[in-house]
């Protein structure tokens, strides 16, 4: 007798209770066949031809019933087996697997046990549609493809476990120079080729204890200028929905800088390291000679001063340099006498072109009108323009410094027929720590901060320094600065400002 589960289905009766039941029904079938025939072959109403058919008919149709009932016999366990896997499943339940048969093997379980592999397999893949979608909506609900994310100067990119890319937003695109739809699902080692970087992206998905990390890439777009990003790799999520965020920033610029700094600190170095070896020389010098040796002593003197200034003018550089990038320069504005300047530039400079056999003249108007400015800091500019022109024109060369007055500006031109400049090197010559890709230049020492000093001080003061160049042929730059206005000449006197009061004016 069939009784019930827990769950409310009908269990199946035992096996022992339904196989006399059959056996009584097989039974019975035989006996009526038996009469059947028996009664069939005493009949006098049908002809012998019709009677012997009859009985061959009833005969194969009891051949038949009883091969049916064994093919049901052997199916018993079969049915068996699916009837109690099937009441021993909770309705509504994902674990299927309970539903497989491993006690009988017949090609009947066989083909039962696919059939609940299948729908396993349909369930699995439902199951992984409704996580995609859940984590689909967490990302819109977070914003990874936001407009918010666009505003970000970094560049994010979303990675999903089968390592393509979801989401990324406008820095990214700007940074790998695609659009969103050529990085939407592309694989991210095509996005991102690098070994170890794809590595680390790889064990940031596969593992949640990894938090990740940081490394740095160089990318060279078709124009052929190297960018250099930097990569950080967080995980997000657990299990199937676990992600890895990368996050890109450009860091060429720090770079650059950082080479530039580098390169300073050899150059400073180096310029430091020679005057002070040049004093320590004629300063052994001047102890060792005699009392007697008067103009000799003096030379050395005069050569130790003038390593002296040097030093001083390589520290006031680099102070001023440190001013201008903190905002602090102070412009201490008062009557500068240009003509006077430029005289005394003539002094300093004329001996050493001489040395260097580079003819060095100088062209002054008669008069020239008082400039109101910072005297130390416009002598600065006007000796970084004349060493630079002394300093990088070959024997036998010309140096001309012409100064003259128009419109309200003093204009002073350092024009030299020297080894010149090229297209490429002209930009960027006002540029920190910047030296002329030259070879011509390489044994010249130098820090690469005098012109953009020069400039910048200039540019306080309400004037400019403007740069023009021929390679192979020759430079000239001009300085220019405003006049005194006659009617502040007795108000401003000594007045002081910093780079950020010059520039609000």
């Amino acid at each position: 007798m069939a009784g019930t589960n827990d769950t409310g289905a009908t269990s199946p009766a035992p096996r022992s209770q339904r196989v006399p039941l059959l056996a009584a029904c097989a039974v019975a079938g035989v006996v009526v066949a038996a009469c059947a025939v028996f009664s069939l072959a005493s009949a006098d109403v049908l002809s012998p031809a019709v009677r012997s058919a009859f009985a061959v008919a009833c005969v194969a149709a009891l051949f038949a019933l009883g091969f049916i009932g064994l093919f049901v016999w052997k199916r018993l366990p079969v049915s068996e087996e699916i009837q109690r896997a099937v009441c021993a499943w909770t309705p509504g339940s994902r674990h299927v697997e309970v539903l497989t048969i491993t006690a009988v093997d017949d090609p009947v379980a066989q083909w039962w046990n696919e059939l609940i592999r299948s729908w396993r397999d349909a369930q699995r893949a439902a199951i992984q549609t409704e996580a995609n979608d859940k984590l689909q909506q967490a990302e819109g609900h977070h914003g990874f493809d936001g407009k918010a994310l666009d505003l970000l100067p970094q560049g994010v990119l979303l990675v999903t476990p089968n390592r393509h890319v979801s989401a990324a937003n406008g820095a990214a695109c700007r940074i790998l120079m695609r659009s969103k739809e050529r990085l939407a699902n592309a694989p991210v080692d095509k996005v991102l080729e690098d070994e170890a970087l794809n590595e680390l992206i790889a064990e940031t998905l596969s593992s949640p204890q990894n938090r990740g990390g940081q490394t740095e890439l160089r990318l060279e777009p078709e124009e052929g200028v190297e960018t250099i990003v930097r990569v950080t790799v967080r995980g997000l999520g657990e299990g199937a929905t676990r992600q890895a965020l990368v996050v890109l920033e450009d860091v060429t610029q720090q770079r650059t800088a950082d080479q530039a700094r580098n390169l300073f600190v050899a150059q400073a170095t180096h310029e430091l390291r020679t005057p002070l070896t040049n004093i320590g020389l004629y300063v052994e010098r001047a102890i060792e000679l005699d009392e007697a040796a008067v103009a000799e002593r003096s030379e050395c003197l005069n050569v130790i001063n003038g390593e002296v200034l040097r030093l001083a003018r390589l520290v006031d550089e680099v102070l001023s340099v440190s001013e201008i990038e903190a905002g602090s320069l102070n412009i201490r504005r008062d009557d500068v006498r240009f003509d006077d300047l430029v005289k005394r530039l003539e002094q300093d400079y004329r001996p050493q072109a001489k040395a260097q056999a580079v003819e060095l003249t100088f062209d002054l108007p008669p008069k020239l009108s008082v400039v109101q400015g910072d005297r130390e800091k416009v002598s600065v500019a006007m000796h970084n323009l004349l060493s630079n022109a002394v300093k990088y024109t070959p024997r036998g060369k010309r140096v001309r410094v012409e100064v003259e007055e128009t419109d309200g500006f003093i204009e002073a031109r350092v024009s030299d027929t020297g080894i010149g400049i090229s297209g490429d090197d002209l930009p960027r010559i006002f540029d920190k720590f910047y030296r002329a890709n030259d070879k011509r230049i390489a044994g010249v020492t130098g820090t690469g901060l005098g012109l953009s000093l020069a400039r910048e001080v200039i540019r306080l003061h309400g004037g400019d320094i403007t740069a023009e160049s021929t390679l192979n042929e020759g430079s000239t730059f001009t300085l220019r600065l405003p006049v005194k206005d006659p009617a502040k000449q007795t108000g401003d006197k000594g007045t002081t400002e910093t780079k950020a009061q010059a520039k609000a004016a």
